[in-house]
Order: structure tokens, then sequence, then C-alpha cells
């Protein structure tokens, strides 16, 4: 009976533990969670993710306390998990007009297109991989 039980549980646990892979082929948009979360962002450091170089389609929440002009940065958050977020880097020959709609926008649902780059992240004896969605045209970014 016990053996039954440990074989169950195990069961359980490598299904929680299985990531879901996403058809990054399909014309869909995908939430930040489902994205950092998937087997295609899953790599160690000094490795590619299969989402690395590749046109993504995501949507979240814009964190207002970061939108971050002098940078050509914001933050997108899940909508549903404020844990989950992806930081957005906008090319600086539409920053401007774009970052005074994020400001209108603020705390609003936001769609955006772009490509994905990522960078080791390196912290207290470990490192993990990072992802930063990189845009570079006003059309990509929907309200």
């Amino acid at each position: 009976m016990s053996k039954n039980i440990l074989i169950l549980t195990g069961i359980f646990l490598s299904l929680l533990a299985c990531k879901k892979e996403l058809d990054l082929t399909k014309d869909s948009y995908f939430g930040i969670k489902e994205l950092l979360t998937s087997k295609n962002a899953s790599a160690d450091c000094g490795e590619n993710a299969d989402i690395e170089g590749k046109k993504i389609k995501v949507y979240g929440i814009i964190d207002e306390d970061n939108i971050l002009l002098e940078t050509s940065t914001f933050v997108v958050q899940d909508k549903d998990n404020d844990k989950y977020s992806l930081n957005v880097e906008v090319d600086s020959t539409i920053s401007e007009p774009l970052f005074e709609l994020l400001m209108e926008k603020a705390g609003k649902e936001v769609k955006i297109e772009g490509k994905i780059r990522g960078f080791d992240a390196p912290a207290n004896f470990n490192c993990t991989r990072k992802f930063v969605l990189q845009v570079s045209s006003m059309e990509a970014v929907s309200f």
C-alpha cells in the first residue's frame, strides 16, 4: 500500500515539474508567466534558450513604477501574477512618443511584439538566464 502511495506521489510531483512547450510559430500572444516558465525559456547561464532571437508576442500589465524614459525601458508584469515580469527595451527613435502613451496607460493591459534577447544574471553563487523584449516600432505596442 505505501509503495503505491510513493509511486503515485512521484508521478504527481513529476507532472508538476514538467514545463509546457509553447508553439512559437503560432500567431498568438503569451502571458509573461506562461512565456518565462515555459520549456522554451529554460536555459542555463551561457546557453541560449529557444525563445532567444525570435519574434514573440506577449501581453501583460504596464508596471507604472518602472517606465524609464532615460534608459528607454519599461516593465510589463504578468496579468495574473506580478511576481513574473519582463523588461522591455525601446528603440531610441520611438521612445519619446511611445513613453508618452505608456505614461497615460500605466497600470493597464498592453500587447507587445518584439525580439527576445537573453543574458546571464549572476547573483549569490548562482546564475540564471533572464530575458529582455526589444521593441523597434510603435506598431509593435497596442493598448
